[in-house]
């Protein structure tokens, strides 16, 4: 069928797109979130956030062209075949490392996140840290189990580290990010006792 090739470049397009969006939508609510939690942190102490003094009348209207170069930028960013990535791309662990530092320090580590209890009390609070350990094969994240990277929402959750992201799969959970406390373990294999015992028995 000459028309299959075309149809499966689109379903992969369109999950892109989709992905892409979902991640837009994902940023835009957490920074909506953050600037509200700030505004009423402010207000508390009888103080107001003015911005800066430019103008939105100052700032050059991007015309369609551009957002439109600028979103197929991102799209192509976005989009990669992972099995590709898996077979040929080793994940690069000193991008990985040096991104979760970055983003502990957006999710608050060390600060603290304004939030207000159920008294509405206004309060500013450590987040809990996920602890997950980086092995050559794969990954260990909370109470296990083992996750090897051949699977492929483990290299897609790898891949959003190695990019810079939160992790997509925990976006739902954590949509303020979190804070992730890494143990590497990259020179090493994880082997798994119980099956190893099977086998050499």
């Amino acid at each position: 069928d000459k028309t299959t090739p075309h149809f499966r470049a689109s379903l992969s397009e369109e999950k892109s797109k989709d992905r892409l969006i979902a991640h837009l939508r994902g940023q835009c609510e957490k920074a909506f979130y953050q600037i509200q939690e700030m505004e009423e942190f402010l207000a508390d102490y009888g103080m107001v956030w003015v911005g800066n003094s430019e103008s939105p009348e100052n700032i050059p209207e991007e015309t369609e062209e551009d957002l439109e170069g600028e979103a197929k930028s991102v799209l192509v960013q976005s989009t990669w075949n992972q099995k590709e990535s898996v077979d040929s791309n080793p994940p690069d662990y000193n991008k990985i490392v040096h991104n979760i530092h970055e983003l502990n320090i957006l999710a608050g580590d060390g600060v603290g996140l304004v939030e207000k209890g159920p008294d509405g009390i206004t309060r500013v609070v450590q987040p809990v840290p996920i602890p997950l350990t980086l092995y050559s094969n794969g990954i260990y994240m909370f109470q296990g189990p083992f996750r090897p990277l051949s699977g492929p929402v483990t290299r897609q959750f790898v891949q959003d580290l190695e990019d810079g992201y939160f992790p997509s799969e925990l976006q739902a959970r954590y949509p303020k990010g979190m804070v992730i406390k890494l143990t590497d373990l990259r020179e090493k294999q994880f082997v798994d006792k119980k099956t190893s015992g099977l086998i050499s028995g």
